[in-house]
C-alpha cells in the first residue's frame, strides 16, 4: 500500500554506536564537541532550539504534513472522478512504482544527510556541508541515471508489460521515469534543508508544493480536454519535476556564500547511508507489495478500492509522523547525553498525542465509513469500508508503540531496523499469496495489518531491551491530551 514516505531530521550530533566504524571518520573534533556537551548538559538544553524544537518545528511540520496530506486525498478524489475504476487502480500500481524507484535511487539518503550536514553545521565547517550536499546530488543523479537506462531499455520495457502494464510504452516508460527522478531528487533536497535547520522549505519540497501544483495543472487541463490515463501521469511528472527545479534554487541560493572548496567524504557517506538504503527500500517494498500482490491476483478496480483505502489511513499516522520529525534532534541528544529517563518522557508523550486523535478517527470510520469514502471518492467506493477498518487497526498497533523504529535509527541501531523491516515484510508478501486467492483484498489487508503490527511490537520490544526506555503511549497520557503535551517540552 502507498505510505508518503516519512521523513526525519537531525539538528544536532548524533550519537553512533562505537562498533560504527563510519563514525570514526567524524574525527577528533566531533568527539570533543560530544564530550563538552556531555559535561554541560544544563547549557545546552536551555538552548533555544532544543526548548522550541519539539513544539516550534512540530508547528510547521505540522502544517505542511496537513497540507500534503489534504492535496494527496484531494488529488485520490478528482482523479476518482476523472477515470474509471479501472484506471484508477493502474494509477495506484505506477504510484507505488515510481516509489520504490525513487527510493532505489535515493541510496538511503534521506536519512544519512540530514545527519552528516547537522555535524557538519555543529562543527560550523562549511567545506564539508558542501561535500555533503554535491556527494548527495552527485550520488542521486548516477544511480537515477544507471536506473533510467534500465527503465527504458527492452528488457525493461518488456518486464514492465508483463509483470504489471500490458500496454506499456516507450512514452510511459519516459513519464514514469521522469516522475520518479524528480521524487527522489525532491526528497534528497527536502533531507538537506531539513539539516540545515531548513524547516520550512524541507516541509514545502517533501510533497507539498508538488501537489499543488498538480492540482492545479489537472483542474485547468479538466477545461480544455477529456482526462486520460496517460495526461494524468504527464501531469503528475510535471508537478514533480517543478518542484524539484525550485528546490535546486533554493539550494544553490542557500550554499554559494559557504566558504571553502567542497570536502567529499564518500567513504562515510556510503557506510552511513548503505544500512538505511537497505532498510528503506525493504521498508518501501513491505508498504507496496500488498498492492503488486493484490494487483497480480485481481482486477484493477479491486486495486482501487484497496488504494483509496490506504489513502484514508495515512490520515492516522500524520500526528505521528509530525511530530517524529520534530523529535529527531532531541532523540539524537537526548540519547548522546545519556538522559534516557527524559527521552522516555518525550517519546511517550509523543505516542499519546498521535495515538488520541488515531482512536477518534477510527471510531468516526466504523460509524461512518460508508459516508465518508462516497464523500471523498463517490459512488461505488464504499465497498472499501471493510479495506479501510482492517488497515486502520493495523495502523493503530503501530501509532501505540510510538517512535520505535525512529529511535533504534537515531540510536546507532539502524542494522537491527533493517532485519526487523525484512522480516516483517517477509512475512508479509508470504501471507498476502497465500490468501490473495481465497480472499482477495480483504486476505492482503489482513496480511499487512498484522504484519505491521508484530514489526512495530518487535521494535518496541527492542528498544525496551537495548536502551531500557519505553515508547508506547500510557493510558494516563491518552486520557489527558495537556499533560502528553507537557512531557515534550
Amino acid at each position: 500500500m502507498f505510505q508518503q514516505a516519512t521523513s526525519s531530521v537531525f539538528d544536532l550530533v548524533c550519537h553512533t554506536e562505537p562498533t560504527d566504524q563510519a563514525a570514526c571518520n567524524s574525527g577528533f573534533m566531533l568527539r570533543k564537541s560530544v564530550k563538552s556537551i556531555a559535561h554541560w548538559p544544563s547549557h545546552i538544553l536551555r538552548m533555544p532550539i532544543l526548548r522550541s524544537t519539539l513544539l516550534t518545528g512540530s508547528g510547521i511540520t505540522l502544517l505542511m504534513r496537513l497540507l500534503a496530506s489534504l492535496s494527496g486525498l484531494m488529488l485520490t478524489a478528482m482523479l476518482t472522478r476523472m477515470l474509471s475504476r479501472d484506471a484508477v487502480g493502474e494509477y495506484f500500481v505506477m504510484l507505488s512504482v515510481v516509489s520504490i524507484g525513487a527510493t532505489i535511487i535515493g541510496c538511503g539518503l534521506n536519512f544519512s544527510v540530514v545527519r552528516l550536514v547537522a555535524e557538519a553545521q555543529a562543527l560550523k565547517n562549511s567545506a564539508l556541508t558542501k561535500g555533503v550536499i554535491l556527494a548527495a546530488l552527485l550520488t542521486v543523479a548516477g544511480s537515477g541515471t544507471l536506473l533510467g537506462l534500465l527503465f527504458i531499455s527492452d528488457w525493461g520495457l518488456a518486464a514492465l508489460e508483463r509483470h504489471l502494464f500490458q500496454a506499456s510504452t516507450p512514452a510511459l516508460a519516459g513519464v514514469l521515469l521522469l516522475w520518479t527522478l524528480a521524487l527522489a531528487f525532491q526528497t534528497v533536497f527536502a533531507e538537506l534543508f531539513r539539516g540545515m535547520q531548513m524547516i520550512l522549505r524541507a516541509s514545502i519540497f517533501s510533497g507539498v508544493l508538488a501537489s499543488m501544483i498538480t492540482l492545479v495543472l489537472l483542474a485547468v487541463s479538466r477545461l480544455f480536454v477529456t482526462p486520460t490515463l496517460m495526461l494524468v501521469l504527464a501531469i503528475v511528472a510535471i508537478g514533480a519535476l517543478v518542484g524539484a527545479a525550485l528546490a535546486a534554487v533554493l539550494m544553490w541560493r542557500a550554499t554559494r556564500s559557504l566558504e571553502g572548496a567542497p570536502v567529499l567524504q564518500w567513504r562515510r557517506l556510503a557506510a552511513t547511508s548503505l544500512p538505511l538504503w537497505l532498510t528503506n527500500l525493504m521498508l518501501a517494498m513491505l508498504m507496496q507489495a500488498d498492492l503488486w500482490i493484490l494487483h497480480s491476483e485481481s482486477a484493477s478496480a479491486q486495486v482501487a478500492l484497496y488504494g483509496a483505502a490506504t489513502r484514508l489511513t495515512q490520515f492516522l499516522t500524520l500526528p505521528l509522523l509530525v511530530l517524529n520529525s520534530a523529535l529527531m534532534p532531541v532523540i539524537a541528544t537526548r540519547h548522546t547525553l545519556g538522559e534516557h529517563a527524559r527521552l522516555q518522557q518525550h517519546l511517550r508523550g509523543a505516542a499519546a498525542l498521535a495515538a488520541a486523535p488515531a482512536l477518534f478517527a477510527i471510531m468516526a470510520f466504523m460509524i461512518w465509513g460508508r459516508p465518508i469514502l462516497h464523500l471523498f471518492y463517490g459512488a461505488g467506493y464504499g465497498a472499501a469500508m471493510p479495506l479501510l477498518l482492517i488497515l486502520s487497526l493495523g495502523q493503530l498497533a503501530n501509532i501505540l508503540c510510538g517512535s520505535a523504529g525512529y529511535t533504534l535509527m537515531m540510536t546507532g541501531h539502524q542494522k537491527e531496523m533493517m532485519w526487523y523491516t525484512a522480516a516483517a515484510g517477509a512475512l508479509m508478501i508470504g501471507l498476502a499469496l497465500v490468501v490473495v486467492k481465497p480472499f482477495g483484498a480483504i486476505g492482503v489487508a489482513c496480511a499487512a495489518a498484522l504484519s505491521l503490527c508484530l514489526q512495530s511490537v518487535a521494535m518496541w520490544v527492542r528498544v525496551k531491551t537495548a536502551l531500557g526506555i519505553w515508547t508506547h503511549a500510557p493510558l494516563r497520557l491518552l486520557l489527558r491530551p495537556f499533560t502528553a503535551m507537557r512531557a515534550l517540552q
